[in-house]
């Protein structure tokens, strides 16, 4: 766990919470906001504070009729206005970074929180990709 958290990773998940308040859209209201790119964002300000970041991924599937189908995904701070089929959110020393939540959260308790169930969640971006992401990705 972290002592305390760099301050300009606690001031980006502050700043981004309040901007995508909007229905998960940026400051103009005119685009959707990417979680892959914000898990990404925040994946660079803790690498730049010496820390190991990877990008997990929420997803919820079934099996009907032979089909695999996709449970979508509502965070309960939009209430129902706005689903998901899958998330990424930035992890760190047993943290999840989402400015959803607008602070750290606990992994075992993150999608309790963001979604107010259990899903599951799995590793999609290892520390030891995540510049080669940041680079590809987040270049600026």
């Amino acid at each position: 766990m972290f002592k305390t958290i760099p301050r300009k990773v606690s001031d980006y998940l502050r700043d981004k919470h309040r901007q995508i308040l909007n229905d998960y859209r940026d400051l103009e209201g005119k685009y959707r906001e990417q979680c892959g790119y914000i898990a990404l964002d925040i994946a660079k300000l803790l690498l730049e504070s010496g820390y190991r970041p990877y990008i997990m991924e929420a997803k919820q599937e079934v099996q009907d009729n032979n089909f695999l189908k996709v449970i979508p995904l509502v965070p309960k701070i939009y209430k129902g206005r706005v689903k998901w089929s899958v998330h990424q959110v930035c992890c760190c020393k047993g943290l999840a970074f989402d400015p959803v939540i607008g602070k750290p959260v606990k992994i075992s308790e993150y999608t309790k929180e963001i979604f107010g169930e259990k899903i599951p969640m799995e590793v999609v971006i290892p520390f030891e990709r995540i510049e080669e992401f940041i680079e590809r990705f987040r270049s600026n």
